[in-house]
């Protein structure tokens, strides 16, 4: 009984009703479609892929959040050398991971020369003696991928890499000027 009463609170919780006196949506404006078309058809002999979007496009909508959106993406926009270095940061970074994902060799040396005193803590012979240890050691390991952590490590570092080339290349691109506007052509009826 006591495990029923949340289940019921539950379901009458998600039986509420929203508010009566919520804003309504903001309608959009789009640009109008009879003037788009015109222009289209006015330029017969025009080839599609040369028409292009205006500078400022996104004026068009009249939209102020779109306005400030498109801004602060000009304004952030990553320049050529910001672009490059994240480039070269993510193809080490691909490269560690995939090191990390195969078998490790490690060798380490080391040695120390050592003096005692005479009047220390250890009598003659050993004291007024020097004593060299050295030490040589050899590590062979290899993480086994059990549940594939360290294949997604490697696919995600791959994926970081692929964004960073995308932004570079986005950045080299004058992407800030209008673009072709993409006009893909409609059903076309075969007549046999």
């Amino acid at each position: 009984m006591k495990r029923l009463i949340p289940c019921l609170v539950l379901v009458l919780a998600g039986c509420a009703q929203l508010p009566h006196d919520l804003p309504a949506r903001p309608a959009m404006q789009t640009p109008d479609t009879t003037t788009t078309l015109a222009a289209l058809a006015r330029a017969p002999g025009q080839r599609m892929d040369s028409l292009r979007l205006p500078e400022h496009w996104w004026l068009s909508f009249e939209s102020a959040e779109l306005n400030e959106l498109i801004e602060t993406a000009l304004k952030d926009a990553p320049d050529l050398v910001a672009a490059q270095a994240r480039l070269r940061a993510a193809e080490q970074a691909v490269r560690l991971t995939r090191l990390d994902a195969q078998v490790h060799y490690e060798t380490d040396a080391s040695s120390s020369r050592e003096h005692l005193s005479k009047n220390g803590l250890f009598p003659p012979p050993m004291g007024g003696s020097t004593f060299t240890l050295t030490e040589i050691t050899q590590n062979l390991s290899y993480t086994l991928d059990w549940w594939g952590k360290n294949r997604a490590l490697v696919h995600a570092a791959g994926n970081e890499l692929q964004a960073a080339r995308d932004e570079a290349e986005l950045s080299t691109s004058r992407w800030r000027r209008p673009l072709p506007i993409p006009i893909s052509p409609g059903p076309t009826s075969r007549r046999g």
